[in-house]
């Protein structure tokens, strides 16, 4: 099974540093030195607990890596929606396939999701579309009235 694209740059970066999994999943910004092109692990956030410094300069693959993720996040801090993953952003197209009129169909092999339950997966159900598709129904129509029978006296 494929991993899915958020966990696969984890395991990029665990290949590129052959650090454990909590050294890489417990890093902060704080951590990298943009200037000197490395990142820095403290004597307390190793097993060995000896400091560490990874020059990621030397990995191409690395620092596009890192250069995504720092730019992402920047982006979504001035965007105020902290937290996003660039994951995200697959849920974000279904969701525009969809408020364009493109059918299921086209959207799962245009995104390269092989089942209906992938696609429900990312398909968002805003209340916006729900109106909309209330009204488009309706648009034009009359609608019946509907008389309600009496109610029963109490006994």
């Amino acid at each position: 099974m494929e991993l899915p694209a958020y966990c696969r740059v984890v395991i990029q970066f665990l290949e590129a540093t052959g650090w454990r999994v909590t050294e890489a999943l417990e890093l902060t910004w704080d951590r990298i030195d943009w200037d000197r092109k490395g990142i820095r692990l403290s004597a307390w956030q190793t097993k060995g607990k000896a400091p560490r410094l990874f020059p990621f300069g030397m990995a191409p693959d690395l620092t596009a890596i890192l250069e995504l993720l720092h730019h992402w996040q920047g982006a979504t801090k001035r965007a105020s929606c902290e937290g996003r993953i660039i994951h995200d952003l697959r849920r974000t197209a279904v969701q525009s396939f969809v408020d364009a009129g493109v059918d299921e169909q086209t959207i799962m092999e245009l995104c390269g999701m092989a089942t209906r339950s992938i696609f429900q997966r990312y398909l968002i159900v805003r209340q916006r579309r729900l109106d909309a598709a209330v009204a488009a129904r309706f648009s034009g129509t009359v609608v019946a009235q509907v008389t309600l029978p009496e109610a029963s006296p109490s006994r």
